[in-house]
């Protein structure tokens, strides 16, 4: 299930990083060769486990295989 965010929480990552990412990790870091769908959430890498958008998607995925669109 490919997936990631983009929200940098502290600007430290910023000069780790050259790209998107979620403050650990980069969003190109998610994608996964063969897996067409991918998504990106506004939020934090250590807030992701706390946040209802990540689990409604990750829900979603585990039942239709592809992500919720609007």
């Amino acid at each position: 299930m490919p997936a990631g965010g983009d929200l940098k929480p502290r600007p430290l990552p910023n000069y780790l990083f050259r790209a998107p990412n979620d403050g650990k990790v980069s969003v190109a870091a998610t994608h996964v060769a063969g897996q067409s769908d991918h998504l990106t959430l506004p939020i934090a890498h250590t807030a992701m486990i706390y946040s209802q958008p990540v689990a409604d998607q990750v829900t979603h995925f585990l039942r239709e295989g592809r992500f919720k669109r609007p």
